[in-house]
């Protein structure tokens, strides 16, 4: 199982910054239980906006970026519907959905907000 440290510090006291992440790891091992590994994930979040869907076409997709205000038309996908919360990558001369790979994930599964 994959969890996030960030998602840790939500629920105990103390600030992930002041912590030596290689001594806590150790300290886990030795008090609770097996870390495998542990790495640590970083990504430019200025290239990433989210966008709802706006309008469905045979083989496209116009979504909408509130951030940004600017509209962008990209390839259908099978979970498209309207009003649907994607993330998207804005790498200027081309646009693109975000997918796990970029968060760090080691399957490229296209990422979407279920809300």
């Amino acid at each position: 199982m994959k969890i996030s440290l960030n998602w840790v510090f939500d629920h105990i006291k103390g600030e992930l910054s002041r912590i030596d992440v290689a001594q806590l790891v150790d300290t886990f091992i030795k008090t609770t239980a097996e870390i495998e590994g542990w790495k640590k994930v970083t990504f430019n979040t200025d290239e990433l906006t989210l966008a709802e869907v706006v309008a469905i076409e045979d083989d496209s997709m116009t979504v909408y970026s509130v951030e940004r205000n600017k509209k962008y038309v990209l390839p259908l996908r099978a979970d498209a519907a309207v009003g649907a919360l994607f993330m998207i990558a804005d790498l200027g001369n081309m646009q693109k959905w975000a997918t796990t790979i970029m968060f760090g994930g080691t399957k490229d599964v296209v990422c979407r907000l279920l809300m």
